[in-house]
């Protein structure tokens, strides 16, 4: 792994992902009825685990996530989330003052990053060197094939 880095390279090998796709429910013909699951190898997901830590800690010891900020976070969750909601909204009652929500669901959000302006926010926010190369490196010439019984997609 220190190597990939050191490198700037992340394995080609390890840029494969078979995805299989699991019903969810109703009709069977709908394909919004399904869940695509992709199925990485053990070396991928070790890959990924050891640069997701790296990059969680410098991110909470940088202080760069918003103290609202409560998903996919180490000791938060929706609760507190909820919480900080109701404490808002009660304290403006008690202040005689309006409260709007806005709640967005980015349902499928990843699916939809672009993989240049995910690297220049992360350049943005520090990450430089072969470790931005290295992200570069892994987001780029990625496949997959999908299978569905026994049959594999090309």
């Amino acid at each position: 792994m220190n190597n990939s880095v050191l490198t700037r390279q992340y394995p080609s090998k390890l840029k494969h992902a078979k995805v299989v796709p699991i019903f969810k429910g109703g009709d069977e013909t709908d394909p919004s009825n399904y869940r695509l699951i992709s199925l990485l190898s053990l070396f991928n997901r070790l890959f990924e685990k050891v640069m997701y830590n790296g990059l969680k800690s410098y991110v909470e010891l940088s202080g760069l996530l918003y103290n609202g900020q409560y998903g996919f976070r180490e000791n938060m969750s929706t609760q507190y989330a909820i919480l900080d909601i109701v404490n808002s909204i009660q304290s403006n009652m008690d202040n005689k003052l309006f409260t709007c929500g806005v709640f967005l669901d980015f349902k499928k959000a990843f699916d939809t990053v672009d993989h240049s302006i995910l690297l220049s926010k992360l350049y943005h926010y520090g990450i430089r060197g072969p470790v931005i190369e290295w992200f570069s490196s892994y987001l780029n010439g990625r496949a997959q094939t999908t299978q569905i019984d026994k049959q594999i997609s090309s």
